[in-house]
């Protein structure tokens, strides 16, 4: 559920139905037709959606703002948000599997126990993100920048690292993750698990 304090908006079925048509007009005629979907601290949760009957599975909200929206608990399996503005989101307890989230802009995000498995996520930034007990098993971040991000319980298991940066984020306490799987990293300021700290061809 979302917090108490913060002014969430719970849009109907009709009107999220009628967003995400309105969405891929817009995409598909490169703005000639259909409206950008520009949502702001609306509530997207598990909670809400279930109320509403409605399903995000495998949407396409490509180039969408979606500052501060909350995601709590939902159901987003194979969802496109490349390119979007995710300033702000609250993914926290979702499942995000096979989603896409390719050149998207994140500050101050949380991922908390969510599950991130076999995604794409490459070319992306994110800035004081939490990520704490993320399952990114089998997922695709190369080339993406983390700064300040936390990873503490996080499943890194045959996610592909190659390029990207954590500076002065924590992967010191996540499980699966190998010397090998960093290499090309800048982990300038970054906590590191102990056993590959002495890895060769990591930047710091």
């Amino acid at each position: 559920m979302p917090e108490q304090d913060t002014p969430y908006t719970e849009p109907s079925r009709e009107e999220l139905e009628s967003l995400i048509v309105e969405h891929e007009k817009w995409l598909k005629s490169d703005g000639r037709e259909g409206s950008q979907a520009i949502l702001e601290n609306l509530d997207l949760s598990k909670h809400h959606l279930e109320k509403i009957s409605f399903s995000l599975y495998g949407k396409n909200f490509s180039k969408a703002i979606l500052k501060k929206v909350h995601f709590g608990r939902s159901y987003l399996e194979s969802i496109n948000l490349t390119g979007s503005d995710l300033n702000g989101v609250i993914f926290t307890d979702a499942v995000l599997n096979k989603a896409t989230l390719k050149e998207v802009d994140c500050f101050n995000c949380t991922f908390n126990n969510s599950f991130i498995l076999d995604a794409k996520i490459g070319n992306s930034t994110f800035e004081k993100c939490q990520f704490i007990k993320v399952g990114l098993d089998g997922s695709d971040l190369r080339n993406s920048h983390f700064s300040q991000c936390n990873f503490e319980g996080a499943s890194l298991l045959r996610t592909k690292l190659d390029e990207s940066t954590f500076q002065d984020s924590n992967i010191e306490k996540v499980t699966g993750l190998l010397g090998s799987q960093l290499a090309g990293t800048d982990l300038s300021g970054a906590k590191i698990p102990e056993d590959i700290r002495r890895f060769e061809g990591l930047a710091r």
